[in-house]
């Protein structure tokens, strides 16, 4: 398929309307300014739609562009983080090796060179970057006070491997991960093992789980799971949602009849194929 050929403004117009993260750092001065953006943001947005051209080999073509992007910034109607997004879409991940080629008087003049260096700076992290670097800045501080608070959640909870939670002020050892309290003193955190870790879901080794399937069994058919042979009142559990329901096995031992499952006063009828286990 050919490639989308957009002017930086037409480029800049047509993702407009899509939303940018940023974190936005002010030290007292131009060059302690910056922006920070997540780079998959910036690589969606350019390859989007087949969108994703850029200008860097061509250089009388981006230079071009890059007068264009100037005096796009110069009119003051378009937001800053889509005046770094148009640099990218330009320059593309080598954007600081080839604009020094081109911010030169002769070549763009020196109102857009002077412009250009009064442009606070932008660089790209990655998606674990910007996310631990966004829970830093929402810790809660009290400066008469002198304390602070790691940032509180209800519905989220977020894990960090230690070599990057040390970014932050505090270094763990002998951890695999480490969840900061929710409005926990500051850098206070859980700690897990990979013996202990949250998000593997426990396998209870007492059951053996999978599909049940039918089969051969000494010149008739049974249902098997997972090797394991089920006999007629054998007590199973079946899954349903996200839970399981016990019940004694039952089947007729003809082809294509339903296996039915005797749970208290009620009968659940399932076919082959589904998810059960039963105790070892």
């Amino acid at each position: 398929m050919e490639e989308t050929k957009l002017t930086v403004s037409g480029f800049l117009q047509k993702v407009s309307r899509y939303y940018i993260p940023s974190i936005y750092r002010d030290y007292g001065n131009r060059t302690d300014q910056s922006y920070v953006y997540p780079s998959d943001t910036f690589y969606n947005l350019v390859n989007r739609d087949q969108v994703h051209y850029h200008f860097a080999s061509n250089l009388e073509v981006r230079r071009q562009q890059l007068k264009e992007l100037l005096d796009l910034h110069k009119l003051g109607e378009t937001p800053i983080h889509l005046i770094h997004l148009g640099f990218f879409y330009i320059y593309g991940q080598y954007f600081s090796d080839y604009i020094r080629d081109d911010i030169k008087e002769n070549l763009i003049g020196k109102k857009r060179v002077d412009l250009y260096n009064s442009i606070p700076e932008f660089r790209l992290i990655g998606n674990d970057g910007f996310i631990a670097d966004t829970w830093f800045a929402l810790r809660k501080e009290h400066e008469k006070e002198d304390w602070e608070r790691n940032p509180g959640f209800h519905n989220v909870r977020l894990l960090f491997r230690p070599e990057i939670f040390s970014n932050y002020g505090t270094l763990y050892y002998d951890v695999d991960w480490l969840e900061p309290k929710s409005n926990g003193p500051r850098n206070e955190c859980y700690k897990y093992t990979k013996e202990t870790d949250p998000m593997i879901t426990k396998v209870d080794d007492s059951y053996i789980e999978g599909t049940i399937e039918v089969g051969p069994d000494g010149g008739g058919l049974r249902h098997f799971i997972n090797g394991k042979a089920i006999h007629a009142g054998t007590l199973l559990e079946i899954k349903f949602g996200t839970g399981w329901i016990p019940g004694r096995y039952e089947w007729s031992f003809k082809t294509g009849d339903p296996i039915r499952l005797h749970s208290g006063n009620d009968e659940l009828l399932i076919k082959e194929g589904h998810l059960v286990r039963v105790k070892r």
